[in-house]
């Protein structure tokens, strides 16, 4: 009954309680490696979890391995997208926008970044 749910049915007359979230398939602990141009590879751990437990938008706790960061993700069935978002982290501030997508166990993500002026992309491969 719920308009957020992935198995939502308007035809539903009554909570059963069978709901469930794309954002589900994204809440965990990742270790990431991610390849960078021009960077070279990094390895580092991202947090994703839903802030309300409903709906179709994640955080992700040190994405791109910037310490202190929390970028917002919006996810729906196996997809995530990354909207254009800024902020400042350690003094720099810092642009990302891209897409990822769940296969199992593991989420794939592809962005594009500026630090500060320096420019670039990336893909990061995340495992539970």
């Amino acid at each position: 009954m719920d308009v957020y749910s992935e198995n939502y049915d308007s035809l539903a007359t009554e909570d059963d309680g069978s709901c469930f979230y794309a954002f589900e398939k994204f809440e965990d602990t990742f270790s990431v490696t991610e390849t960078c141009t021009p960077i070279s590879n990094l390895s580092y751990e991202i947090l994703v979890y839903s802030p309300n437990g409903f709906g179709d938008t994640v955080l992700v706790e040190n994405f791109g391995g910037f310490n202190n960061a929390t970028f917002i993700g919006l996810v729906h069935n196996n997809n995530m997208d990354i909207p254009q978002q800024t902020q400042t982290v350690s003094g720099n501030t810092v642009t990302i926008s891209g897409s990822g997508e769940m296969s199992q166990n593991t989420l794939t993500i592809s962005y594009n970044y500026n630090v500060g002026g320096s420019t670039g992309s990336c893909t990061a491969i995340c495992v539970k």
